[in-house]
């Protein structure tokens, strides 16, 4: 199954409990679909310390800031910006102002051990598909955990 132009999102998270790590906000004419996702922790000395995140659905983008992250393509015929690159200053990485979620939205829910690297692939069929909308979006969600730590981020989506 071809999934159109596959782009890579990847970013080093600072963690801070109940903020939004990364967020993906659409454009009119895209609706991304995340096939892909997974953490990595940076601390040099691993503990056995567990962070909880939740990926939703963004309803409205509020007061919404991130670092801004330009996604890579995976195929280097595809354009560079992609078509979700519209939306650069609210798709992007450790935000400093939140967006609100829909709620009950939680798309997947999560618990990230220190000692492992967290990996979810969607199968063929199962991916999480934005609106065609520049005020919505998924948003990764840091709930809180036993400890503080950072993450490395991949997050892999279509167009």
């Amino acid at each position: 199954m071809s999934l159109g132009r596959r782009y890579a999102q990847t970013g080093q998270l600072t963690s801070a409990a109940s903020t939004t790590r990364a967020s993906f906000i659409a454009t009119t004419t895209c609706r991304p679909k995340t096939n892909f996702i997974m953490l990595a922790a940076l601390n040099a000395t691993p503990a056995d310390n567990v962070d909880e995140y939740n990926v939703k659905r963004i309803s409205a983008i509020g007061t919404l800031a991130v670092t801004s992250r330009t996604p890579t393509p995976m195929d280097s015929a595809d354009p560079n910006p992609g078509l979700i690159a519209g939306g650069a200053a609210l798709t992007g990485i450790n935000a400093t102002g939140e967006p609100t979620y829909t709620a009950s939205s939680e798309l997947l829910w999560f618990s990230h051990n220190m000692h492992s690297v967290f990996t979810w692939y969607a199968p063929d069929g199962g991916e999480i598909v934005q609106a065609a909308s520049v005020t919505t979006g998924l948003g990764l969600f840091f709930v809180g955990g036993t400890a503080v730590f950072s993450d490395d981020l991949t997050w892999h989506y279509c167009e």
